[in-house]
């Protein structure tokens, strides 16, 4: 009679009602420039189980930032809470004229060398990290009797670490006598005319003439005048004439031949034309364009300039889509192109007596540009 256990026991608690799940999520909403960097953030609660928009607030970045990807973003949120996508971005470009840090810049060693490894002379380049730029020797920098047998332009590269390849451009000459190009001159006019003329007048003369004449002079005048005409005629002609040719003519045009023609030695052309137009906002403008040898884009900025109503002053200072642009250059030297202090004088030349420019200097105006196959284009802001 005894129960094991001796009692059966039932515990009860109180059922918790489960909280109920949220009626929205939250997903995160970037602001970021396109090169990466986040300017804010914030975030956006969207109902479960829908498609929702998430506007932009450009009241978040800076006036001088534009958007440049799409104003609204779709989300859909499932009915367990999970969004697609999961968070939303926003791209926005800085647009100010003016960038906040100075590009940049290296300055490469040109060396300008003899082949016996002396040097001749040294100038500097400037040139933009992650630029590729066209060197070329300047005529006139070293003696005239040296002659540029290297390779000229040289193309120098600035990697974005900032190291120039190649670290230094060398041009080398060789020396070239001065005598090299007179030499056929001098001897073409002194032995032909002296060996033809005294040979054949003064050697008949003197045998005639100063015999019979002092003998026949008061009976036989008649029959040797003959030989008294070429007495005085020939005497006076040889004499003078031989003393004169070769004295003066040979030393004058050595002298004045040998020191120019090393300087002449021709150098190709730093740009060829490869268009007579270029589109200005859409519409063709008579602006002929040309290309440096390594392709890109040069526009004269005189001819640019009055085409499309822009007050440029050459060798000076002017303002152009409110920019201070300032020039210093004469005939195919070119010292410096400032926009607002910052250097663009890697992206110019100096080329018969104007001056070219690049899009890069035209993109620091705020000018946008574009260069593809046989057209290049530039965008100019309203007003």
């Amino acid at each position: 009679g005894v129960a094991t256990p001796s009692s059966v026991t039932f515990s009860y608690r109180p059922v918790e009602e489960p909280s109920p799940e949220p009626a929205a999520v939250s997903i995160p909403v970037y602001y970021m420039t396109d090169t990466g960097v986040i300017l804010t953030q914030t975030t956006v609660s969207l109902d479960r189980g829908k498609t929702s928009y998430v506007q932009v607030n450009t009241t978040l970045v800076p006036d001088t930032y534009q958007l440049t990807s799409a104003s609204a973003v779709a989300v859909t949120v499932t009915a367990q809470g999970v969004p697609t996508p999961g968070s939303v971005v926003f791209t926005f470009r800085n647009a100010a004229p003016v960038p906040s840090a100075e590009p940049q810049q290296a300055v490469v060693p040109v060396r300008y060398v003899s082949e016996a490894g002396y040097l001749l002379n040294e100038t500097y380049v400037t040139v933009q990290v992650g630029d590729t730029i066209p060197v070329y020797a300047s005529a006139g920098i070293v003696p005239g009797e040296y002659r540029l047998i290297s390779q000229n332009p040289v193309q120098v590269t600035i990697r974005d670490d900032g190291t120039p390849v190649p670290a230094v451009v060398i041009f080398t000459y060789a020396y070239q006598a001065p005598t090299e190009a007179p030499t056929e001159v001098p001897t073409a006019m002194p032995t032909e005319a002296p060996t033809e003329a005294p040979t054949e007048m003064p050697t008949e003369v003197p045998t005639e003439a100063p015999t019979e004449a002092p003998t026949g002079e008061p009976t036989e005048a008649p029959t040797e005048a003959p030989t008294e005409t070429p007495t005085e005629t020939p005497t006076e002609e040889p004499t003078e004439a031989p003393t004169d040719v070769p004295t003066e003519a040979p030393t004058e045009e050595p002298t004045a031949q040998p020191t120019e023609a090393p300087t002449e030695e021709p150098v190709a052309d730093p740009l060829v034309k490869a268009g007579d137009s270029i589109q200005v906002n859409g519409s063709a403008v008579a602006v002929a364009w040309y290309q440096d040898p390594s392709g890109a884009a040069m526009l004269n900025l005189r001819a640019l300039a009055d085409s499309v109503g822009w007050s440029y002053r050459p060798n000076g200072e002017s303002v152009i889509m409110g920019h201070t642009v300032q020039t210093a250059y004469a005939g195919n030297d070119l010292y410096s192109l400032t926009v607002d202090g910052a250097s663009q004088t890697p992206n110019a030349l100096a080329w018969n007596g104007d001056l070219f420019v690049g899009l890069r200097f035209l993109q620091a105006l705020g000018v946008e540009t574009s260069q593809s196959g046989g057209q290049v284009s530039i965008f100019m802001p309203e007003g």
